[in-house]
């Protein structure tokens, strides 16, 4: 089972940053990512990702991306595609985009595939390697 901790929420004008670390004892390796929100704050439709950026961990802090991996848009989810050796990351980040604070995913999950052409929807392809831990933080 993985345990996930929100680690820190932070307002900004364009939305909010959640930061997820990981804390099982290995990290994990994936040829690509995939972020799936669930549910919205406001429980409206889906008709997005609602996420302007997301990212990896190591150790606790942000990897710089510089060219280690490219994000696609794939209808309602992102796809983040590792660039060339895959390396253990024991964590992910994400900002939400500014479509407003009653637009941000609260219900998500993040699944890794071993393969760099897995299709979205080949739930057989995708691990599970996290989800929301979600709390009211109010004053933000």
């Amino acid at each position: 089972q993985v345990l996930m901790s929100l680690v820190g929420l932070y307002s900004l004008s364009f939305g909010c940053i959640f930061l997820v670390q990981d804390w099982a004892d290995k990290g994990w390796q994936y040829a690509q990512y995939k972020f799936t929100p669930l549910r919205l704050r406001d429980s409206g439709v889906i008709s997005g990702p609602h996420v302007a950026e997301i990212g990896l961990m190591r150790g606790g802090c942000v990897v710089e991306n510089d060219g280690l991996w490219t994000l696609q848009r794939a209808e309602e989810s992102w796809l983040l595609r590792l660039q060339g050796d895959q390396e253990a990351y024991d964590g992910w980040w994400l900002t939400t985009d500014e479509h407003g604070t009653d637009q941000d995913p609260v219900k998500f999950t993040l699944h890794g595939s071993q393969s760099v052409t897995a299709a979205q929807d080949d739930e057989a392809a995708w691990e599970l390697v996290g989800a929301q831990r979600y709390r009211t933080v109010t004053g933000a």
